[in-house]
């Protein structure tokens, strides 16, 4: 009895067994059919997507970023910075005062033109009155001898109807001999004196007008050239505020020593640039130089900002590829490098470069060519044996 029930204990497990079993292969099969099945899938996507997506083939490489206008601005007189109002790496707005120089120095020596421009003035007056006064004074001695010539003249004629009663005045006053007589002798000497006297006094009233002219036009000279000073200060009080040329950030640090310093006309300050221009310098390799050309579009990554999480790939194109490779640094340098310049299109992220500086380092990504992944790989394959 004990063993038939054994037996048959054995029995049912051993079905219980086998139909676990049928079900399991079962079960694996389907699982391994789907997983090919997915696989299949998967292969057939990414043939698909290799055959007909497209993607950028692009060449690495490293470099510096810099700002493409950058303008020293320089001092426009000799003068005291009074304030500087930004500091480095600050951004300022177009029309803004940068820096503002001490204007006493400069309205005192505008005071001081002013007061002897009108003492000068003031000569100029004084001297048109004495020279009118002295060309009356002139004038009127002119008339006296003039008058007092008349008056010898007219003697002259009576003494010459007196003593000659049958001549020809005029003709006996040219032909006469001096010498032959006395009261005719007198008479043709006061004549000769008051001529001689006349033609002096014009002379002197010539001479007198000629200097006079002079000296007024020398004067005049004088007032002018206080006048063009006193205007070339006026421009110069005009400078004493340096506006900020353009919207732009100031590259140069350190630039709040300046107050309180004299500086001279011409003297550098500070370095500014604009905030959404810049440029970008790569070194590429010259096994890839040859697959580059100038119009190139490049995506360039700044170093600092990634690093800031405040990443953006900024476009920009190749607009330079220098002839000559730069010079190595090291000779144990496998490849030479040549720099290559990128314009760096900032319009879409213009608060994004107000955090630029010069000299940040970047990665650029040069887009050499645009296809089907397939065929960048089998080029990239090709190019590799």
């Amino acid at each position: 009895m004990e063993n038939n029930s054994n037996n048959n204990q054995q029995e049912k497990i051993y079905k219980l067994l086998s139909i676990n079993s049928k079900y399991s292969i079962t079960i694996v099969s389907k699982v391994v059919s789907i997983t090919i099945a997915l696989i299949l899938l998967v292969d057939l996507i990414a043939l698909i997507i290799v055959g007909t997506v497209n993607m950028n083939a692009t060449i690495d490489m490293r470099g510096q970023l810099a700002p493409a206008t950058l303008i020293t601005l320089r001092s426009p007189l000799n003068s005291e910075i009074k304030k500087i109002f930004v500091k480095g790496g600050e951004t300022f707005q177009k029309g803004q005062v940068l820096i503002q120089y001490d204007t006493l120095k400069l309205k005192d020596q505008i005071d001081k033109l002013e007061n002897n421009l009108f003492i000068k003035k003031s000569n100029i007056s004084i001297k048109k009155e004495a020279i009118s006064f002295d060309v009356e004074q002139s004038e009127l001695n002119i008339k006296k001898i003039e008058a007092q010539l008349l008056s010898v003249k007219t003697r002259l004629r009576e003494k010459t109807i007196d003593f000659f009663t049958n001549a020809n005045i005029d003709s006996f006053m040219v032909d006469y001999k001096k010498g032959t007589h006395t009261e005719m002798n007198i008479a043709f000497a006061q004549l000769i004196s008051a001529e001689s006297c006349l033609t002096n006094l014009r002379a002197k009233k010539d001479v007198l007008l000629l200097n006079s002219q002079q000296e007024l036009r020398t004067l005049s000279l004088k007032v002018e050239r206080i006048e063009n000073e006193i205007k070339r200060q006026y421009e110069l009080l005009k400078k004493t505020e340096i506006l900020a040329p353009f919207d732009g950030i100031i590259l140069t640090d350190y630039i709040g020593k300046l107050e309180g310093t004299v500086v001279e006309e011409g003297a550098s300050l500070f370095e500014i640039s604009q905030i959404n221009n810049w440029k970008a310098s790569l070194d590429v390799s010259e096994k890839d130089i040859h697959k580059i050309s100038v119009g190139d579009s490049v995506k360039i990554e700044v170093n600092a900002m990634k690093l800031a999480d405040e990443h953006e790939l900024i476009p920009g194109k190749i607009i330079s590829i220098s002839a000559e490779p730069k010079e190595r640094k090291f000779t144990q340098q496998p490849n030479s490098l040549y720099k290559v310049n990128i314009l760096v299109n900032l319009s879409g992220s213009k608060e994004y470069s107000k955090k630029f500086k010069g000299e940040f380092n970047i990665k650029g990504e040069i887009i050499k060519d645009r296809d089907k992944i397939i065929n960048i790989l089998i080029k990239k394959i090709r190019s590799i044996f």
